[in-house]
């Protein structure tokens, strides 16, 4: 299997990046909410976690525009993924924390790889079938698979 440095790095940088964003948002809107209303949709992020509404039957008591403000302690907590959709009305909500953990599992994963890569590296082992090339030439290619070689 031939590693993939680009996707790897690629994947540990964009998930810390996610996964720290997320937990940020999630700390935010335990204190702030965020809302956008544009008939027939409403979304925002509050107490938690993030919803969208879709709900053509409803005429909300308010103009189109971004709402902000802080948020009602009754709201309940969002800690668990949830949609429905019934008369019309589609909703769909999920938690902060849930892309954060995903996002993070992904990026300890790729960052793994990494370090298995690295040691590999830097045992002189072929990065794609892993041989040992201990013994051969700088330059020469790989006996098992034919790679050349990662130094000329």
């Amino acid at each position: 299997m031939r590693p993939h440095p680009r996707l790897r790095k690629t994947v540990k940088w964009g998930g810390a990046a996610v996964g720290v964003l997320m937990l940020a948002a999630w700390a935010a809107s335990e204190r702030w909410y965020l809302h956008h209303y544009a008939w027939p949709w409403l979304y925002g992020a509050q107490r938690g976690g993030a919803y969208l509404v879709h709900d053509p039957g409803a005429m909300y008591r308010m103009p189109p525009g971004v709402y902000t403000g802080r948020v009602d302690p009754t709201v309940p907590k969002v800690w668990w993924a949830e949609a429905s959709i019934s008369g019309g009305r589609t909703y769909v909500g999920f938690p902060f924390w849930l892309p954060a953990v995903v996002a993070g599992m992904c990026s300890a994963i790729a960052w793994r790889f990494d370090v298995i890569a690295r040691r590999r590296a830097r045992a002189g082992a072929c990065p794609r079938c892993f041989y040992s090339r201990a013994g051969l030439a700088g330059d020469a290619p790989c006996p098992e698979c034919g790679e050349p070689s990662p130094c000329g």
